[in-house]
C-alpha cells in the first residue's frame, strides 16, 4: 500500500487539527520516499502511532486516551483509511519508541542470589513471556495464599476450641455447660453475629462488668441446687392436664352393679378393703375356717362375698386406688428442705392442689358404689391451678437459663472481635483465591491462544552480534542464545565477556532497530508493497551512531547499489538535521524535479485561535532544503522572533521552542569559536568581550541550558517549562552575544537569509 495524502488528523494531542492544507496538491503528495523534519513536540511520534494502529490492528496504548480521535488517509489506489479501519491490519511496519519498549524486554530473575539479565526480542513473544510470567506469579501467589489460608483455618479452629474450654471452665458447675465444646462456641458466635448485623445489640453492650458477672454466676450456680425441685414441680404440674381431670371426674362418677350386695361392706371402705383382701387369702389356701377367728366358715360365705366383690366392682376399686397412689406420688417430698422460699412456696401450692384431688379420690374409695360429682367449675379451677404452677416453674427455669445464657454471651463477646477478624481474614482469602483462580484460568486461555497464533521470528545470536558490531563499531556486547522452560529463545547478554545487567537506551534502540529491519523480511509482510515508517531512530543514541543507523536503514530498504527500493513506500521522521540531511543528500539533492521519487516535509507548530498550539505538515523550509546544516534555518527563526511584535515576544506559548533553538544556534556558533571547549558552560565562560557582561552570559546560559527541552523525553500536547516573562530578553541576548563576538559572520548569514 502507498499513502497519497493525510487529509485529516483531529483531537490527537498536538495533531489536533492536522489537515495537510499547506501542501500543494498534487505536487506535494507523498512519494515513494518521504523525509519529515520536526522538532521534539511537533507530532512526529504521534503521526507514527496513528500509522502503527493499522499495523497492530488496534488503537495503540499511547493513543487510547484520545477517545475522539479522527483521521482520514487517502491511498494512491483511490481508497481511504479512517479510525474505523484500525482493526484492518494493513501492510505497514512502524519503528518508534513504542516499538523499542515493546520489543526489547528484560526479565530479571534470581539465580543463586545473583540477578541474571535475560532479554527477549519480539512483541508477540514478549507478551507471551509476560503472560507466562504473570501466570507463574499468580500461581505462586495462589499456592502461598492456600497454604496461609489452611494455616488460618487451623488456627481459627484451635482458637474456637480453646475459647470453648475457657467458657466451660468459667461456667463450671452449671449443668447445661458441662458439654460445651467448639461447636457450642461457634453456634453462639453465629447467633450473636446475626443479632449484631441486624442492629439488635452491640458487642460491647453485652459484655458484663466483672462484679455483675460474678453476682449472676453465683445466682445461676445456686439455682443448680433447686433444679431437681423445680423440675419435679414442673413435671408434677404438667401431668395434671384438663384431659387428666376429665378422666378423673369420670372415674369418680362411675358406679357398678353388684349381684348380691352386702350392706355392711358397701358403706365401710376399710372393712370392705380388708374383707376383699381376705377372700384372696382364704381362696389361695383353700381355708374352711376363718383365718382370723378360727371359726368354721359358713358354706355359702365365700360365694356371697365373691358376688359382692364382682369383676366390675374390683376393677373400679383398683382404678380408684391407683389414681390415689398416682396423685400422692406427684407430691413434692420433704418440701421443707427446699432452700429457696419462692420454690418452697410453689411446691406447697402443687402439694395443696394434689391433696385436694387425693381427698376426692379417697372419698370415692370410702364409698365406691356411690356417684361422686366433680363439678366443671371445680375442674377448670384445678386445671388453671396446675397450669399456673407449671408456668411459674418454667419462668424460674427460663429466668435462670437466660442469666446463664447472658453469662455465656458475655464470654463469647470477649472473644468476638478476635474470632470475627480471623473469620474475615479467611473470608477475604477465599475471595482472593477465587479471584486468582479466575485470573489464572483467564491467563491459561490467553496463553493457549497466544501459543497458537504466535509466528515466531527467531533472530540468531550470531546475526545479532555481527550486526551489533557493525552498528556500534565494537564487539564489546555479545548475545548468547538460550531457551527457557517453554523452549522460547531468549538472550543472555555479555559485555566484555561479563554478564551485562543493563542496556543503555542507545543500545536498546540499536538492538531494536536491527531487530525491526530484520523483521521486514518475515513472510507475513510483503515488503515490496508495504509501507515502512521510521521515527527518530537515533534520538537515544550518541551522534557517532548516526551513520550506522543510516547505513542499516538504507541496506534494509534498497535492493542494490543502484538505489532500487525493495519497499513499497518509505517514511523517515527525525529531529536530527544531520541525520535528515544524509537521506536528503541521497534521495533529493542534485536530482531533477521530474526524476525525484523523494520529497521533503517538516512538522511545525503554531497557535490556532480557539484551539491552541497545533502542528501541521509543510513543505520543508527553503533554508533547510538549500543548506546541509540546520544552523542557517534556526538562525533565521531567531531573526524572525527579533522582528516580531512585542505581543508575540511576550506570549509564553509562542516562545516555547526558542530555548531549544537558541541553544542549538549558540552551541554551533561557539563550537567554531572555541573548538577546544567541550561543555557549553566552558564555551560561554571563554567569551571575553567588554560589551557582554557576566550577568548576560549567566542569564543566557541558564536560559538555553535549563529551559531547553531537547534532551528530555518527547512530549505530546503543550506542556511548556516554566518560562519567566523576561524570556524574550534572553533570546535577544543570544543574538547580541553572537553579533558582538563575530559581527562579520552574523552580518553575512543574516544577508543570506534575508
Amino acid at each position: 500500500m502507498r499513502i497519497k495524502r493525510i487529509t485529516k488528523i483531529k483531537k490527537t494531542g498536538i495533531l489536533h487539527n492536522f489537515d495537510g492544507s499547506n501542501l500543494l496538491n498534487p505536487d506535494l503528495n507523498f512519494k515513494e520516499i518521504n523525509l519529515i523534519f520536526g522538532w521534539n513536540g511537533t507530532g512526529k511520534t504521534t503521526l507514527s502511532r496513528i500509522l502503527r494502529c493499522y499495523e497492530v490492528g488496534e488503537v495503540c496504548n499511547k493513543l487510547k486516551k484520545y477517545t475522539e480521535l479522527e483521521c482520514d488517509i487517502e491511498l494512491d489506489t483511490g481508497g481511504n483509511l479512517s479510525q474505523a479501519d484500525f482493526s484492518s491490519k494493513q501492510q505497514i511496519r512502524v519503528f518508534n519508541k513504542d516499538f523499542v519498549d515493546e520489543n526489547v524486554f528484560q526479565d530479571k530473575e534470581q539465580d543463586g542470589g545473583n540477578v541474571r539479565a535475560l532479554f527477549y526480542l519480539g512483541k508477540e513473544k514478549i507478551e507471551l513471556t509476560k503472560e507466562r510470567k504473570e501466570r507463574e506469579d499468580k500461581k505462586l501467589e495462589f499456592d502461598n495464599l492456600e497454604k496461609s489460608h489452611q494455616a488460618k483455618i487451623k488456627a481459627k479452629d484451635k482458637f474456637a476450641t480453646d475459647t470453648a474450654k475457657e467458657i466451660k471452665d468459667s461456667l463450671l458447675g452449671i449443668k447445661e455447660f458441662q458439654h460445651y465444646f467448639k461447636n457450642s462456641f461457634t453456634d453462639s458466635f453465629a447467633a450473636l453475629k446475626t443479632r449484631v448485623s441486624k442492629g439488635e445489640i452491640q458487642v460491647d453492650k453485652v459484655k458484663l462488668p466483672e462484679s455483675d458477672f460474678e453476682k449472676k454466676l453465683k445466682t445461676v450456680k445456686s439455682f443448680e441446687a433447686l433444679k431437681v425441685w423445680i423440675e419435679d414441680i414442673k413435671n408434677g404440674a404438667s401431668k395434671i392436664s384438663s384431659t387428666y381431670i376429665d378422666t378423673l371426674a369420670e372415674i369418680l362418677e362411675r358406679t357398678v352393679s353388684i349381684r348380691k350386695t352386702i350392706e355392711k361392706l358397701k358403706t365401710d371402705y376399710q372393712l370392705s378393703n380388708w374383707v376383699q383382701s381376705g377372700i384372696s387369702i382364704h381362696k389361695d389356701r383353700g381355708s374352711t375356717e376363718c383365718e382370723f377367728c378360727g371359726q368354721k366358715l359358713p358354706v355359702d360365705r365365700i360365694d356371697d362375698l365373691e358376688q359382692h366383690f364382682n369383676k366390675d366392682y374390683t376393677a373400679l376399686i383398683t382404678l380408684v386406688s391407683e389414681k390415689a397412689k398416682e396423685l400422692k406420688e406427684l407430691k413434692i417430698k420433704e418440701e421443707i428442705k427446699i432452700p429457696d422460699e419462692d420454690t418452697k412456696k410453689l411446691a406447697g401450692s402443687l402439694n395443696e392442689l394434689l391433696d385436694k384431688l387425693v381427698e376426692k379420690v379417697e372419698s370415692k374409695q370410702k364409698n365406691i358404689l356411690e356417684k361422686h360429682v366433680f363439678e366443671k367449675s371445680d375442674r377448670t379451677a384445678f386445671v388453671e391451678g396446675f397450669v399456673n404452677t407449671k408456668n411459674s416453674a418454667e419462668e424460674i427455669t427460663k429466668k435462670i437459663s437466660n442469666v446463664a445464657k447472658e453469662l455465656e454471651t458475655s464470654l463469647v463477646a470477649d472473644h468476638y472481635n478476635e474470632y470475627e477478624k480471623r473469620s474475615k481474614d479467611i473470608q477475604d482469602d477465599e475471595i482472593k483465591k477465587k479471584q486468582l483462580k479466575t485470573e489464572i484460568e483467564s491467563l491459561d486461555k490467553t496463553i493457549k491462544e497466544s501459543e497458537k497464533s504466535i509466528k515466531d521470528f527467531k533472530l540468531p545470536a550470531d546475526e545479532i552480534n555481527k550486526n551489533l558490531e557493525r552498528f556500534l563499531g565494537h564487539s564489546e556486547l555479545k548475545f548468547e542464545d538460550k531457551e527457557d522452560e517453554y523452549k522460547e529463545v531468549y538472550y543472555e547478554i555479555k559485555r566484555n565477556n561479563e554478564i551485562a545487567f543493563n542496556l543503555s537506551e542507545g543500545e536498546k534502540t540499536a538492538i531494536s532497530l536491527i531487530y525491526f529491519l530484520s523483521k521486514l523480511s518475515e513472510e507475513s509482510f510483503d515488503l515490496s508493497k508495504g509501507l515502512v515508517f521510521i521515527d527518530d531512530p537515533i534520538s537515544s543514541m550518541d551522534s557517532q551512531f548516526l551513520y550506522s543507523a543510516y547505513a542499516f536503514i538504507i541496506g534494509a530498504i534498497e535492493k542494490d547499489t543502484a538505489g532500487v527500493l525493495k519497499v513499497g513506500q518509505f517514511f523517515l521522521s527525525t529531529h536530527n538535521y544531520d541525520f535528515f540531511n544524509l537521506f536528503k543528500k541521497k534521495y533529493w539533492r542534485n536530482k531533477k524535479a521530474e526524476d525525484r521519487r523523494c520529497d521533503l516535509y517538516m512538522l511545525r507548530a503554531k497557535i490556532d485561535s480557539g484551539i491552541g498550539r497545533c502542528a501541521n505538515i509543510y513543505e520543508l523550509d527553503k533554508l533547510l532544503k538549500n543548506f546541509d546544516s540546520d544552523y542557517q534555518y534556526l538562525y533565521s527563526r531567531l531573526i524572525e522572533f527579533e522582528k516580531a511584535s512585542e505581543a508575540v515576544q511576550a506570549d509564553l506559548e509562542k516562545i516555547y521552542y526558542y530555548p531549544n533553538i537558541a541553544r542549538r544556534v549558540l552551541e554551533t556558533f561557539l563550537s567554531f569559536k572555541f573548538p577546544a571547549k567541550i561543555e557549553l558552560q566552558a564555551k560561554i565562560d571563554a567569551i571575553n568581550n567588554a560589551a557582554i557582561s557576566k550577568e548576560i552570559k549567566e542569564s543566557v546560559y541558564r536560559f538555553v541550558n535549563i529551559k531547553s527541552h531537547g534532551t528530555i523525553r518527547e512530549i505530546e500536547g503543550f506542556s511548556p517549562e516554566v518560562l519567566e516573562p523576561t524570556a524574550k530578553d534572553h533570546i535577544l541576548n543570544v543574538l547580541k552575544m553572537m553579533r558582538e563576538i563575530d559581527k562579520g559572520h552574523c552580518s553575512e548569514i543574516e544577508a543570506s537569509i534575508a
